[in-house]
């Protein structure tokens, strides 16, 4: 009886197994595309490196458990293209951007280049709790806060009361610090939710349960989540938006299968269910185009690893210099410029007659020309040969005692 009971155990686990891993086996797909689209500088972007778009697919990579710095174009690294690139982080939000992918590759954010990217964010707090200048967006101050977690760093009480100050009485929050109804989006609410409990502030309380509840609101019947809602945009399921809300809402201890919809899917089968053959994500159902953001900002999603991403691998001592043939982004607009410093769509500005062509902030953007894909890298394949293994050891064991 009790060999039947053991071999019963391993094929329960077995099947666990089994079950999961189709759906984890997505994000290597995407890590595989991701790879692929490196540039020559060692960075990523859709018509060029970009700090921030170079700074999510390194998020991606540590969630996926790569080593950042192997993962190479002509010898350079990400890490070399943000450690070129630094003295263009000129907004709070774009140094915390990389303060986030220098920690999550293992590395150290107090110098990036001999910049103290750590002191930056510290120094920029006002007296009444925000981090960065009066016209920086409220997502500064919300990557400021999980930067300094990220760096291993004390978030001020001051800046979490802030933040909470800012929430609209539907428990969502604006990019741009508004309580107006039109103003509340998804993506900014995710990432403040996940910027609190990172701080520390507990997952019942008020100000995350009553965030929680703007996302039940929000939900689309497919199981995924659209950037506003209602919108002049549309409201349709976008990876981006999705893939934020699984990180927030696997931040506050979620279980997914308490979100499923009412056509039966919950928000990572929504997420799921805009992967392309390619392995890439689309940004929505109905702009197919593999998506470079919606890709590295679906992985972490797929792994229900929230902000700040932890380094999957042993730390180096700071993110190497970018070397001599290393051709400067010196034409590259600094990320201050930008509205907001986000990492999902900003829609407001977008209008629907210009939602497949657009290239600017407003649009999720698709990337440019392929470029060759590396190989598969080896993600999961130890609970692939677990699973494996115990399906055969259990079904031996199972067969032997039935057997006698």
């Amino acid at each position: 009886m009790r060999h039947r009971l053991v071999a019963v155990a391993l094929l329960i686990v077995a099947l666990i197994l089994a079950t999961a891993l189709p759906a984890l086996a997505d994000a290597p797909q995407a890590v595989q595309w991701l790879i692929g689209q490196q540039r020559s500088d060692g960075g990523f972007g859709m018509e060029k490196s970009t700090l921030s778009e170079t700074s999510e697919v390194v998020y991606a990579l540590a969630a996926a458990g790569q080593d950042v710095g192997a993962v190479t174009t002509e010898g350079l690294s990400p890490l070399d293209y943000l450690a070129a690139s630094v003295s263009e982080a000129t907004s709070v939000g774009a140094q915390a951007k990389v303060i986030l992918a220098v920690a999550a590759a293992g590395a150290d954010p107090s110098d990036v280049q001999g910049t103290d990217l750590i002191a930056a964010i510290s120094d920029s707090l006002t007296a009444e709790g925000k981090f960065g200048s009066a016209d920086e967006p409220l997502t500064s101050h919300v990557y400021a806060m999980l930067a300094l977690v990220a760096a291993g760093q004390a978030v001020p009480e001051s800046a979490v009361t802030w933040l909470q100050a800012q929430q609209a009485e539907s428990g969502a929050w604006a990019w741009n610090a508004s309580t107006k109804a039109e103003d509340l989006d998804s993506n900014t609410t995710a990432l403040a939710v996940q910027a609190l409990v990172a701080a520390g502030v507990a997952a019942d309380n008020a100000s995350i349960q009553s965030a929680l509840e703007y996302f039940r609101g929000l939900q689309n019947a497919d199981g995924g989540f659209p950037y506003q809602k209602p919108s002049p945009f549309g409201t349709d399921t976008d990876a981006n938006s999705t893939a934020v809300t699984i990180q927030a809402l696997a931040a506050t201890g979620q279980d997914m299968a308490a979100w499923q919809s009412s056509e039966g899917s919950n928000p990572v089968e929504a997420l799921q269910a805009l992967q392309t053959e390619s392995g890439a994500f689309a940004w929505q159902a109905a702009f197919p185009d593999p998506n470079l953001l919606a890709s590295a900002q679906a992985v972490p999603a797929l792994f229900l690893e929230p902000y700040p991403i932890q380094p999957a691998v042993a730390a180096v001592s700071a993110a190497p210099a970018a070397t001599a043939t290393q051709a400067p982004e010196a034409t590259q607009a600094p990320e201050a410029t930008q509205a907001p410093e986000a990492t999902q769509a900003v829609e407001p500005t977008q209008t629907p007659a210009t939602a497949a062509t657009a290239t600017s902030s407003a649009v999720m953007p698709t990337t440019g020309g392929a470029l060759p894909i590396k190989a598969a890298p080896t993600v999961w394949p130890q609970a692939v040969v677990l699973a494996g293994a115990v399906l055969t050891l259990g079904g031996y064991a199972l067969r032997r005692r039935l057997g006698r």
